[in-house]
C-alpha cells in the first residue's frame, strides 16, 4: 500500500486499474503529451502574474502558453489568488466519523483568496466547459476537502477559470460551484471505496472512454 494518494492516482485506477499499477507500482512513468505541458505552462504563468504581477516574459512560454495566460491576465486581476500552488498532505478523514485511511492525501490546490475564502482552479481545454461538469468534479470535492483542513471551514465557493484554446482566438470561461459538508463526506467514501479496491485488485486492465492509456497497458493505442 502507498503511503499517500492523489485525485489523479485514484481517477487512474477508476479508469484502468492496470495504468495505476504500471505508473505507481511499477513505476514506469510515461511521456507528458503535449495537452499536459501546454497546462503546466500555463499554471507557471499563472502562478508568476499571481505572485509578482506581472507578465510572466522571463519564463520564455510557448506562442500557445504565452497567449492563454494574456488571456487569463486580461480577465483575472493578479490580486484575485493571494495564495498559489499549496501543496499540501493531509489525513483522508471522515469529518463525521473520525474514521481515518492509513495513507495520506496529496496534491496542489492552484489558487486561494484568502480574504474572500474562494478556491481556484485553473484549466485549459479545446472546448467549453458546462456548469454540470463542475458540479460533480470529483478534483473539486477533493480540493474543497484540503480546504477544510487546512482552514477549518468549507471555502465560500469555487472558481474553474477555464482557458479555451484553438487554433484562432483564446477564450476565457469561469465557472462557479460550492461544496457542502456532504460533499466532503462523499469524497471520504469514494477515495475509501477506491483504495479498498486498489489494496485487493489484480490490476486487470480496462478500456477507457479517451484510450489515454498507459503506452506499456495492452489497451495503448487501440
Amino acid at each position: 500500500m502507498r503511503e499517500h494518494e492523489s485525485i489523479s492516482s485514484l481517477k487512474l485506477f477508476n479508469g484502468c486499474p492496470r495504468c495505476y499499477w504500471l505508473k505507481y507500482v511499477a513505476g514506469l512513468e510515461k511521456e507528458s503529451s503535449p495537452a499536459q505541458l501546454l497546462g503546466s505552462e500555463v499554471h507557471k504563468g499563472i502562478e508568476f502574474y499571481h505572485t509578482s504581477g506581472k507578465k510572466p516574459l522571463e519564463l520564455n512560454l510557448t506562442p500557445l502558453a504565452g497567449k492563454l495566460v494574456g488571456v487569463y491576465m486580461e480577465n483575472v486581476p493578479a490580486s484575485m489568488c493571494n495564495v498559489v500552488e499549496t501543496k499540501f498532505l493531509i489525513p483522508f478523514e471522515n469529518i463525521i466519523t473520525g474514521e481515518v485511511l492509513p495513507m495520506k492525501f496529496k496534491g496542489i490546490i492552484d489558487g486561494v483568496n484568502e480574504v474572500i475564502e474562494w478556491l481556484f482552479e485553473h484549466k485549459t481545454s479545446k472546448n467549453y466547459w458546462k456548469c454540470d461538469d463542475i458540479a460533480t468534479n470529483i478534483q473539486a470535492t477533493g480540493y474543497a476537502y484540503a480546504y477544510f483542513y487546512l482552514y477549518g471551514k468549507l471555502p465560500k465557493g469555487i472558481r474553474f477559470n477555464i482557458l479555451k484554446k484553438n487554433k484562432i482566438t483564446m477564450k476565457y470561461q469561469p465557472l462557479e460551484t460550492y461544496r457542502t459538508l456532504e460533499d466532503l463526506v462523499y469524497f471520504f467514501n469514494w477515495a475509501k471505496k477506491t483504495v479498498d479496491e486498489i489494496a485487493t485488485s489484480e490490476f486487470e486492465p480496462r478500456l477507457t472512454r479517451f484510450n489515454n492509456h498507459h503506452p506499456a497497458c495492452p489497451y495503448a493505442g487501440g
